[in-house]
């Protein structure tokens, strides 16, 4: 038998069915809000960046997003597509940021 430490919430419908809904530890709440975090400064300071010239905001740029492309690579097998991905994802955060601003 496979022990797992989740912990999840049990629901009873009406039917009588039992469904489990996972529930997210502190450990991954604090990551995604770090992963957030983490975004809108790259996002900030590449546009910073590019409109301004700020050599300040490019260093924390670089910084945010060399912590980013290490969370987004854990996992992957195939580099290649991860790298391709990651520059997906990369131009459609700035982008919508950008949209933002």
């Amino acid at each position: 038998m496979e022990v797992r430490d989740e912990i999840v919430e049990p629901t009873i419908s009406t039917e009588g069915t039992v469904t489990a809904r996972r529930l997210i530890s502190d450990e991954e709440q604090l990551r995604e809000f770090e992963m957030m975090e983490l975004q809108e400064e790259f996002a900030e300071n590449e546009l910073r960046w590019r409109r301004k010239a700020d050599y300040k905001a490019a260093e924390r740029a670089n910084a945010a997003e060399a912590k980013l492309v290490k969370w987004f690579m854990e996992g992957w097998e195939d580099r290649t597509l991860a790298a391709k991905a990651w520059g997906w994802y990369r131009l459609r955060l700035l982008y919508e940021h950008k949209a933002e601003a």
